[in-house]
């Protein structure tokens, strides 16, 4: 496992050395983040809050609307 960090801000990301996957990270206050891609195992809670909503891109209005596919198309 590999750690990056940016120096003097709260940036920490926790990294596999050799594929690059996202791995949990323990942040300094003692905080958890767990990437939802590392789990091998159903997720019973669902999202309940969007963040950073004033910046994001200008394509993001109606996700729920495309195409869904069941494997990479």
């Amino acid at each position: 496992m590999s750690i990056y960090q940016v120096a003097n801000t709260r940036f920490l990301n926790s990294f596999c050395k050799i594929c690059g996957s996202a791995l949990p990270t323990v942040k300094a206050d003692r905080s958890i983040v767990v990437p939802a891609g590392s789990l091998d195992c159903d997720v019973e809670f669902a999202p309940t809050g969007h963040i950073h909503m004033a910046s994001k891109a200008n394509w993001d209005e109606a996700l729920d609307q495309v195409e869904k596919f069941e494997v990479y198309p």
